[in-house]
């Protein structure tokens, strides 16, 4: 991790994505480092291999009920789909960048899209818990 700060901080994010690639692949169990690597991925302008590393960490579990029988089911999300439902605002952020970068401007306005809709969305529990904030 070390040298791919030093990478980073020196101009060479396809090195920096790579070393942290080798240090996530230490223990590929460690969402610290999964979300890291991922990271540095998306800042190095690889989208795709970002989205394969988080989508070790968005399955969806949901219960499906049949004639009196609750069974839970594993879903497969596609990995924008789901970071944006579980608010990941890092990752939307992260994902406009490195489409801008790249050139992509209609992917990158729809992750800052989203971002913007996630942020304005009221929050249930929130307005539960403080009334006052309500408009």
């Amino acid at each position: 991790m070390a040298r791919a700060l030093v990478l980073k901080r020196a101009g060479d994010p396809q090195g920096a994505a790579q070393s942290m690639e080798e240090a996530r692949l230490l223990d590929g169990q460690d969402r610290f480092l999964n979300g890291k690597a991922a990271k540095y991925w998306l800042r190095a302008g690889n989208v795709a291999k970002a989205e394969e590393l988080l989508v070790m960490f968005t399955k969806v579990p949901f219960t499906l009920q049949m004639r009196g029988v609750s069974l839970c089911v594993q879903k497969d999300m596609a990995a924008p789909a789901d970071l944006t439902e579980m608010q990941c605002l890092w990752f939307l952020q992260e994902e406009g960048d490195s489409y801008r970068r790249n050139g992509n401007l209609a992917m990158a306005l729809k992750r800052y899209q989203s971002l913007a809709t996630v942020c304005r969305r009221p929050c249930p529990q929130l307005m539960i818990d403080f009334p006052r904030l309500r408009r």
